[in-house]
């Protein structure tokens, strides 16, 4: 069974609650840190400033599409980056 480290849930949670509240310069963060976005595009302010505005359409978008999108995407995310099944996912974020 593949597990996800403190660091990781406790940024799936934060992930989370940005997106709820539309803070989308904080959700770059939290991709950051569960590695769908490379570490230099925080770092260099150029791609930041690229990376960011897109990030913030895109999510903005899927918010008004309806929560459960969102959370079904990312599940989806979650089960293929790590290999887990539905209930492992569930399980480690609520650890």
């Amino acid at each position: 069974m593949t597990s996800i480290d403190e660091e990781k849930r406790y940024a799936i949670i934060s992930y989370i609650c940005n997106l709820l509240a539309r803070d989308y310069d904080a959700t770059l963060e939290d991709l950051i840190v569960l590695g769908f976005i490379p570490e230099d595009v925080a770092s260099e302010d150029k791609k930041k400033q690229i990376v960011a505005p897109i990030l913030a359409q895109v999510l903005e978008q899927l918010s008004d599409g309806g929560s459960y999108l969102i959370t079904h995407m990312l599940t989806h995310s979650l089960l293929l980056t790590h290999s887990l099944t539905h209930s492992q996912v569930v399980q480690q974020v609520l650890m």
